[in-house]
């Protein structure tokens, strides 16, 4: 960790970090952003808030009532933890594999969903067809190594919930307690980008499950099933040491990260040091800094944090991995490892066209039409 670099005072943003503002206190735009939403949350509030969806949601489907994406990871086990031992939902519960999952992960989840006798299932697409689409993306020199997963796991609750009636898609994360990337980051959700990347080596026809990620498929699930997106974490406490040892204790949950983030995904620690040599930061410092945000580190204990997980050494075992599962060289992978890779601005996206409206999702987030999530992603300045 480089001691000279100017950082947000409050978190530990550094000044390098995509579209970071400081302002005359020197306490960084994330923060401020953050503190205008969050300051005044209520977990009173917020629960009361989370009991009328899940009234409404058991009155639309009992079999289903909720649809719970779970990695395997201490959030997501905890959301479906939450809803089936608190709340007594009936859930459906998924898993997207991205042809990267761990087996860590896999028995994490086995665990659970066997403990909470829920029905589970892994969703996928056709692994030389996934193959040929990571290597398009190295292809095109695409930043967004993890764009499939990403536009995998919407695409699989939209596929599933309007298949299965399903009113609430329920997450394990949150605006109020993971960081909202900016573009330059993480892309997100853009199935057009996805298109453009892939053709013409990949055709859209081979991947149809990946439609669900695209405007139609949404709007359609949004408005016409009414299925409703909900960031599980807004709505109750989130104590991250607690959750860890509720899950150890109850199911057996072992962190395989040893404290870091992903290890569902063999292939996380090498996208986070291909982030790390493109733009000088990574997954790690926006994760402390979002803890610092909502009380769970201090500051200090952040920057210690940063100086023992913040690594540059090259991920080996990560890359061998990649190489080996997509039957690649090392050489393949050189403008990521070098850092010269294409962001969003080189490709055709919805993206580019969406920040211009920045000021149409302020209202439709002010009406509670799109998240917070959103609205951020698309109006950082």
């Amino acid at each position: 960790m480089k001691k000279d670099i100017k950082r947000c005072i409050r978190c530990i943003l550094p000044s390098h970090y995509p579209r970071i503002i400081f302002d005359s206190e020197g306490i960084c735009s994330y923060c401020r952003a953050y503190e205008h939403r969050w300051k005044n949350w209520n977990e009173s509030e917020g629960e009361m808030e989370f009991l009328k969806l899940i009234k409404w949601a058991r009155k639309r489907n009992p079999k289903y009532s909720a649809l719970v994406g779970i990695s395997g990871g201490k959030d997501s086990s905890y959301t479906i933890h939450m809803l089936v031992k608190k709340y007594k939902l009936n859930v459906l519960a998924f898993t997207y594999d991205n042809g990267f999952f761990s087996e860590d992960a896999k028995r994490n989840i086995d665990r659970i969903v066997k403990k909470l006798n829920v029905e589970h299932r892994y969703m996928s697409t056709d692994r030389e067809v996934e193959k040929r689409m990571y290597r398009s993306l190295l292809k095109k020199k695409c930043a967004d190594f993890c764009q499939i997963c990403m536009l995998g796991s919407i695409s699989a609750s939209n596929y599933l919930a309007i298949k299965e009636d399903i009113p609430l898609v329920v997450w394990g994360v949150s605006p109020r307690t993971d960081p909202i990337q900016p573009l330059e980051l993480f892309l997100g959700n853009d199935y057009k980008y996805l298109v453009d990347v892939m053709e013409p080596e990949v055709r859209s026809s081979e991947y149809p499950l990946f439609k669900y990620a695209g405007i139609p498929k949404v709007f359609y699930s949004t408005f016409i099933k009414r299925s409703r997106l909900v960031f599980f974490p807004q709505y109750v406490e989130w104590d991250e040491k607690k959750i860890t040892e509720l899950l150890q204790e109850q199911y057996g949950w072992i962190d395989y990260g040893n404290g870091t983030s992903h290890f569902d995904c063999v292939a996380n620690p090498a996208f986070d040091f291909f982030t790390n040599q493109r733009l000088g930061v990574s997954k790690v410092i926006e994760k402390l800094s979002q803890l610092v945000r909502c009380g769970q580190l201090t500051r200090q204990d952040a920057l210690k944090k940063l100086e023992l997980q913040d690594h540059v050494e090259e991920p080996v075992e990560s890359i061998s991995e990649i190489c080996r599962r997509l039957e690649i060289k090392r050489e393949d992978l050189k403008y990521l490892l070098e850092g010269k890779a294409l962001d969003y601005h080189h490709f055709k996206t919805y993206s580019k066209f969406l920040e211009r409206f920045s000021w149409l999702f302020w209202i439709t987030y002010k009406l509670g039409f799109t998240t917070e999530s959103l609205y951020r992603k698309y109006s950082w300045r």
